[in-house]
């Protein structure tokens, strides 16, 4: 169970079906991951871990680690694209804790398009950017196989996802 608000969501369906219209339409984990073997049973493993994943990331330190990141990066002038804002894509979105670190260091607003295998920790990811007001549009999606052109983004991101490609 998830706490929303004033109000405790009971099931994934119900996530779903109020999360449904910023949902990538075309996104179809089958479609777009391959089949069987490692990547199911990756999604399967976050599926699993979705609802207490970003409170654990929380208690290990990482929205902070993150955020200090993102703070050098800018101070070295390294996110200099993102200044006035942008269209950045996350890779491995997860809960959007990354996505979170770097919008609340940007001060111009982001858009984050997020790519993840895990249905659950995909909705998870939509609850959080949302709760804290970014602009997402999520895809349920192996990151191998992207439905985007080339230099649609003014930034990628990642975090945590590297170790899960065979050739990266």
């Amino acid at each position: 169970m998830m706490q929303v608000g004033s109000r405790k969501l009971q099931t994934e369906a119900e996530l779903a079906l109020r999360l449904r219209s910023r949902w990538d339409p075309g996104s179809d984990v089958s479609r777009h991951t391959p089949a069987g073997g490692r990547y199911s049973k990756l999604a399967a493993t976050y599926d699993e871990a979705a609802e207490r994943w970003h409170d654990q990331l929380a208690l290990l330190g990482y929205p902070r680690a993150y955020e200090d990141l993102f703070g050098r990066l800018l101070a070295d002038g390294a996110l200099n694209s993102l200044r006035d804002g942008g269209r950045v894509l996350d890779l491995g979105v997860g809960t959007g804790a990354f996505s979170l670190a770097l919008a609340g260091k940007v001060s111009a607003p982001l858009r984050i398009e997020g790519v993840e295998l895990s249905p659950s920790v995909l909705l998870r990811a939509s609850l959080n950017l949302d709760r804290a007001g970014v602009e997402t549009r999520l895809h349920l999606r192996d990151v191998k196989d992207l439905p985007f052109e080339e230099n649609t983004f003014d930034a990628v991101i990642g975090a945590h996802v590297l170790e899960h490609l065979d050739d990266p």
